[in-house]
């Protein structure tokens, strides 16, 4: 299995720190613009993609919409989903859909019933929609 390519790896190409990359993927004022030229390069060399993971755990956000479903083979609904996932991406999420059950809570419930997330590596998401007609259940009870 291939290594996933780092910022370092990206500095090594370009000459420059790992700061330097940093603050490029940051949009920093503080590099130049032949610098930063480097470091686009090198990321498109590399195909470098910032990790999503890496980001939520240093700023606390994850870029997940949880989108909560009925248990329904209407395609409408599979219509609907589809629908927010391509607005989600086109914004920069990625729609987790969950379909709870009130045995059996899903992430997107366990988030939506507590203040914060129960590990910093729970992969909360920002937002959740609901359909309008869902009913209070034991597992959703403050979203």
């Amino acid at each position: 299995m291939a290594q996933r390519t780092t910022i370092r790896d990206v500095a090594a190409l370009a000459h420059v720190s790992y700061q330097t990359v940093s603050r490029v993927i940051n949009d920093s004022d503080l590099v130049s613009g032949a610098s930063r030229q480097c470091v686009q390069d090198a990321m498109a060399t590399l195909n470098y993609a910032p990790s999503a993971a890496a980001r939520s755990l240093k700023d606390g956000r994850t870029q997940l919409l949880g989108v909560l479903v009925h248990d329904n083979p209407n395609p409408f609904f599979g219509s609907v989903v589809r629908g927010i996932e391509d607005v989600a991406y086109d914004a920069g999420y990625c729609a987790l859909v969950c379909s709870p059950h009130d045995a059996r809570p899903t992430i997107c419930t366990s988030c939506a019933n507590t203040a914060s997330p129960a590990s910093p590596l729970s992969p909360c998401p920002r937002g959740l929609i609901r359909p309008p007609t869902w009913r209070r259940t034991a597992c959703l009870s403050s979203a």
